[in-house]
C-alpha cells in the first residue's frame, strides 16, 4: 500500500559513522610501517644476507607514518606535500637497502645526503649491485600501495572490522612509542649488531640516527696517548692537545735524503694474501702479481684497516688507523685530514689519482682534494668507452693511466710525480669486457674469481710497460689492495664468522742493490696506514705531523707492535693483531675472543694484558677524534 501523498518515509539503511581522522592516520601509519618493513625483508633476503631483522624496525616506522599520517587526514590538501615526502622518504628507503645489502650496513645519514645531490652516483651504485628493478620495484609498489590506502580512508567509512583495526593500530602505536623510547634511553639495548636495523628512513634523513654510546670522551691525557703510541710501535711524538691529540707538533725524520723520484701507486679492489696464493682451477689465479712480487719487496703479514675502500683511503693516504665509531666518508661535513700527497706537492711533485668509476661516492673526491691530489680522473656520463659493472673496465684504465705518465715524461721530463691508480673489476657486480675469453663457470664466487683474473692480466701487461719505460727512470711500482674480498666478508658477516683483513702490499725498486736488502723485512707485521711512511721513506720524505704508521723499509723497527682493524655491522668488531695474537674484540659484548695464537699461555696472557689496555685507550679517543673532528689540527 502506497503511503499517502505528502507522508513522511523512512528507510531501514544500516548505521555507517564516519571514521574520525586520528583513526584514519593511526590506521595509515600501520600500512605504512607493514609496507615498508616487508619491502626490507624482501628486498634483503633477495639481495643480501637476509633481512628478518628488520623486524626490529616496525614500531619506529608506526611512529614515522603517524607524522605523516596525522597531517595527510586532518586537512585535505595535505596530501600535496606530504605524498611527494613520503616518496622522497620510500626512495631513501630503497638505498638504505641496496647498500645495506652489497656492504653489511645501513649508510649514514651523510652518506644519504651525498647520494641524494648526486643522483647520478645512485644510478651508478644501484647499477653496480645488480638489480635495479629491485630498487624501482620497492620505491614505486611501496608507494602506490599507501597511495590506495590513503584513498580509500578518505571516505571514512565505519563498521566493526575498521574499528577493530583502529584499536589494533592503537595498540601498536602505544607499543611503538614504548620501544622507541627504551631504544634510545638504553642504546645498546639490542646489541651493536641489530641497532642499524631499528633506523628509519626519516631519521635516516634528519640525524645520524642511533649515534653509538661513548666509551668516554676526549680526556685522554698527553701521558695515555704516549702510551698508546708506544703499543702502536711509535716512538711517542703527539702532543696530546683536543684539537688533535695524535699529532705531533714537529715533523718526524726521513730515514734518507729527498731523492726526488717518482711514485706509481697501483690499488688493488679485494685481493688478499689467500687470493695471491689460489688455484681455484688449478692454474694460479693471478700469476702477474705473483710475478711482481717475487721481483721486489712483497709483505707477508700485511692487513687492511677496513672491509671498505672508504676505510683504506686514509689510512693509505694520512696514516690513520682504524675508526671503530663510524665510516670517516660518512660524516658531513667531511673530518680535515693531512696526506701524504700535499708533503709531496711542496716539493714540486705533481699528484694524480685514477678511478673508473665515479669519485662522488661516499666523498672519495674531497677527501683526495683535501691530502693533495691535484689532477683526478674518473667515470663522466659524457665518456663514450663502455662500462662495466661500476664504471670503465680496468684495460681501459691501465691504458689512461700509462698515457698520462707518458704524456707527463714528455711535458716536464724533470718534474717528478706521484700516480694513484684504483682497479674496480674486482668489486661486484664482477663484470668483465665481453672479449674477455672466461676461465670460470656462473657462480658469484667464479664471477669473482673472473674478475682477478681479468685484473691480473691487465696488470701484467703494465708491468711490462713499466719495466720498459719507467723502471729505469728510477720510478717506484707500488701495489696494495684495499681490503680482503668483499663477498667472502659478506658472507663471514652474515655467518657470523671472522672477518678477513689480509692485503698484500709490494714494492719494486729501481735496481736491484736497493730491493735486495728488503727480503728480511717481508714478515714484518703491518698495515695499511704504514703506506704513507714507507713510501715517504723511498722518497726521502718526512712521514706527516698526524700519521700514526711505520717504515716498512726502515732498519729501525720496534720488538712489539699493534695493529687494529674494524668492520661488521656498525663496525661493532675490532680486530688486534701482535707478533703472537690475532684477537677479536665485539664491542657490543665487550667480549674478547683469541683467534689465532703462536705463544705459550703465560706470554699470552701478558699480550691480552696489553691489548686490553690498548682498547681501553682506544676507543674514547677514537669517539673523540671522530665527534671533534680532531684527526688533523684545524688551519
Amino acid at each position: 500500500m502506497l503511503p499517502e501523498s505528502g507522508a513522511q518515509v523512512t528507510l531501514n539503511t544500516p548505521s555507517i559513522r564516519p571514521l574520525p581522522w586520528p583513526a584514519c592516520a593511526l590506521v595509515w601509519a600501520a600500512g605504512y610501517a607493514l609496507v615498508l618493513v616487508l619491502a626490507r625483508i624482501v628486498i634483503l633476503q633477495a639481495l643480501g644476507p637476509g633481512g628478518l631483522g628488520s623486524l626490529l624496525s616496525l614500531p619506529g616506522l608506526m611512529l614515522e607514518g603517524l607524522l605523516l599520517g596525522a597531517p595527510l587526514f586532518a586537512w585535505k590538501r595535505a596530501a600535496w606535500v606530504v605524498m611527494p615526502l613520503l616518496f622522497v622518504l620510500i626512495f631513501v628507503s630503497g638505498i638504505m637497502l641496496q647498500y645495506e645489502a652489497v656492504l653489511g650496513a645501513p649508510p649514514g645519514a651523510s652518506v644519504i645526503l651525498v647520494y641524494l645531490g648526486q643522483l647520478g652516483h645512485v644510478a651508478s651504485s644501484l647499477a653496480s649491485g645488480g638489480r635495479p628493478f629491485w630498487f624501482a620495484a620497492e620505491v614505486l609498489v611501496a608507494w602506490s600501495i599507501l597511495l590506495v590506502l590513503y584513498l580509500v580512508l578518505r571516505k571514512r567509512s565505519g563498521g566493526a572490522a575498521r574499528r577493530a583495526s583502529v584499536l589494533a593500530a592503537a595498540g601498536a602505536l602505544l607499543g611503538g612509542v614504548l620501544w622507541t623510547v627504551a631504544i634510545h634511553a638504553n642504546p645498546d639495548l639490542l646489541g651493536s649488531r641489530h641497532r642499524w636495523s631499528v633506523r628509519t628512513p626519516l631519521a635516516a634523513l634528519l640525524a645520524s640516527a642511533w649515534q653509538p654510546a661513548s666509551s668516554g670522551s676526549g680526556g685522554i691525557t698527553r701521558q695515555e696517548v704516549a702510551e698508546l703510541q708506544i703499543i702502536l710501535g711509535l716512538e711517542p711524538f703527539a702532543s696530546g692537545a683536543p684539537a688533535a691529540p695524535l699529532c705531533g707538533a714537529r715533523e718526524r725524520q726521513a730515514r734518507r735524503e729527498a731523492n726526488g723520484r717518482s711514485v706509481i701507486l697501483v690499488i688493488v679492489e679485494s685481493v688478499g694474501e689467500l687470493e695471491l696464493e689460489a688455484r681455484p682451477d688449478g692454474r694460479w689465479l693471478l700469476p702477474n702479481l705473483r710475478r711482481i712480487a717475487a721481483s721486489g719487496f712483497s709483505a707477508r703479514r700485511f692487513h687492511a684497516v677496513g672491509t671498505q675502500t672508504c676505510q683504506a683511503l686514509p689510512a693509505l693516504f694520512s696514516g690513520q688507523p682504524a675508526q671503530p665509531w663510524d665510516v670517516l666518508f660518512w660524516r658531513t661535513p667531511l673530518p680535515r685530514f693531512r696526506g701524504f700527497p700535499q708533503a709531496l706537492e711542496k716539493r714540486g711533485y705533481r699528484t694524480a689519482y685514477f678511478h673508473g668509476a665515479g669519485l662522488g661516492f661516499e666523498q672519495k673526491r674531497a677527501y683526495l682534494e683535501m691530502v693533495g691530489f691535484d689532477v683526478m680522473h674518473e667515470l663522466h656520463d659524457e665518456d663514450p668507452s663502455p662500462r662495466y659493472g661500476w664504471g670503465l673496465s680496468d684495460g681501459e684504465m691501465f691504458s689512461r693511466t700509462r698515457r698520462w705518465i707518458e704524456m707527463h715524461a714528455q711535458e716536464s721530463p724533470d718534474v717528478p710525480y706521484l700516480m694513484a691508480f684504483a682497479t674496480l673489476s674486482g668489486h661486484h657486480p664482477y663484470e668483465v669486457p665481453d672479449d674477455w675469453p672466461r676461465r670460470f663457470g656462473g657462480s658469484q664466487h667464479d664471477l669473482f674469481h673472473e674478475t682477478l683474473a681479468y685484473m691480473d692480466a691487465q696488470l701484467g701487461v703494465f708491468y711490462d710497460w713499466y719495466l720498459e719505460r719507467e723502471r729505469g727512470r728510477g720510478t717506484y711500482l707500488v701495489i696494495v689492495s684495499d681490503h680482503a674480498p668483499l663477498i667472502v666478508n659478506t658472507e663471514a658477516i652474515s655467518e657470523g664468522r671472522p672477518l678477513r683483513f689480509d692485503s698484500v702490499f709490494m714494492v719494486v725498486g729501481p735496481d736491484a742493490d736497493e730491493s735486495e736488502g728488503w727480503e728480511p723485512f717481508e714478515g714484518r707485521l703491518a698495515s695499511q696506514l704504514d703506506v704513507p711512511a714507507t713510501i715517504g721513506g723511498l722518497l726521502g720524505v718526512h712521514p706527516g705531523p698526524c700519521d700514526q704508521g711505520l717504515d716498512l723499509l726502515s732498519e729501525d723497527w720496534p720488538a712489539e707492535r699493534l695493529i687494529v682493524g674494524s668492520g661488521g655491522r656498525g663496525l661493532d668488531e675490532l680486530y688486534l693483531w701482535d707478533r703472537t695474537l690475532s684477537v677479536r674484540f665485539e664491542r657490543g659484548e665487550e667480549r674478547i675472543t683469541v683467534l689465532d695464537a703462536d705463544v705459550e699461555p703465560a706470554r699470552q696472557e701478558v699480550r691480552l694484558l696489553v691489548i686490553e689496555r690498548f682498547i681501553e685507550l682506544f676507543l674514547p679517543l677514537a669517539h673523540h677524534l671522530i665527534e671533534a673532528d680532531a684527526h688533523a689540527p684545524p688551519g
